[in-house]
């Protein structure tokens, strides 16, 4: 067999060239086309999801467990095709989770807020997950522990966590609140004299 760093002179590993053919922690990439072929993100030791695209399609690997996973993504625009960051991606038409689409976001608006959360002109996400009661044109980062709000509610961790609005424990959201008593109409500054 040729030198190993030859054949994978153009990939990051884990990926493979060998013959003509692509290969993803040993697993066969189907219909991969090699002159094409392109990781979108440089892989890190710690790190277990990867996107790529060839001419004719993009892909979405997943190497955490016993068997490496590879998902075939059939957009319509492939060259549009970009990767977001290890679990988003968009392409003019979707925006895509872990190779899948996600209902309803808007691959135009869609930006990242902060340590998972994600907004389009129409809603707010954090990873996948849609939520539903967010405003996304309010919708703020707090830092820290994962804390996140909007002009009505707190989040945490992308769930709804208003009980920690009165906490003084959480010192992220009261050092955030101190900072930014400036903003009105949010749920701090509503009820200020």
């Amino acid at each position: 067999m040729a030198d190993h760093a030859q054949l994978n002179s153009s990939l990051p590993e884990p990926f493979l060239r060998v013959k003509g053919e692509l290969y993803f922690h040993r697993a066969l990439i189907p219909g991969a086309d090699p002159s094409s072929f392109t990781v979108l993100l440089k892989p890190k030791p710690d790190i277990f999801n990867y996107y790529a695209k060839d001419n004719k399609r993009a892909y979405f690997f997943n190497s955490y467990g016993a068997k490496p996973k590879i998902k075939i993504i059939r957009c319509k625009d492939v060259h549009s095709f970009e990767r977001l960051d290890y679990y988003h991606a968009k392409d003019s038409q979707y925006v895509y989770f872990k190779g899948t689409k996600m209902k309803g976001a808007d691959p135009y608006s869609f930006v990242h807020v902060g340590l998972g959360y994600w907004k389009d002109k129409n809603h707010v996400y954090h990873g996948k997950l849609l939520l539903k009661e967010a405003d996304p044109a309010s919708f703020i980062f707090i830092g820290g522990n994962h804390y996140a709000t909007d002009r009505e509610n707190l989040y945490w961790y992308g769930r709804l966590s208003n009980e920690s609005k009165t906490n003084e424990r959480e010192t992220d959201v009261q050092d955030f609140i101190k900072s930014h008593m400036h903003l009105k109409g949010y749920w701090w500054t509503s009820h200020a004299g």
